[in-house]
């Protein structure tokens, strides 16, 4: 997944606990109210705090791909997007993989 599509996502969920915020509130005003008319104010605390913990949770998710995009970028730099993959094919024994990060590490490309 490029970074920039990551960062999409993060928005997204940002915007979606806002709306969750603001959807428990209203939701919770209107079902608050019994039939009689009355405002039942237990009845608005449960939809009230539903809404804070669901949104609570979505904004943490979001939080967390924000962290792991800025861990991204601080190992691999922003190199057009792409991240480079961490894994390394079978064929390639060790000797190989160190001498391609001590390269990396002297360029200053891996920082």
């Amino acid at each position: 997944m490029k970074p920039s599509t990551a960062k999409g996502i993060s928005t997204f969920l940002k915007v979606l606990a806002v709306l969750t915020f603001i959807g428990g509130f209203i939701l919770g005003i209107i079902l608050g109210k019994n039939l009689k008319g009355d405002f039942d104010f237990a009845a608005a605390l449960v939809y009230w705090a539903r809404g804070l913990i669901y949104g609570m949770i979505v904004l943490a998710i979001s939080a967390i791909i924000d962290l792991l995009l800025r861990i991204i970028n601080k190992l691999f730099g922003n190199n057009g997007g792409e991240v480079e993959r961490i894994t390394h094919s079978r064929d390639e024994d060790d000797d190989q993989i160190r001498r391609r990060q001590a390269r990396k590490l002297q360029s200053g490309s891996f920082l």
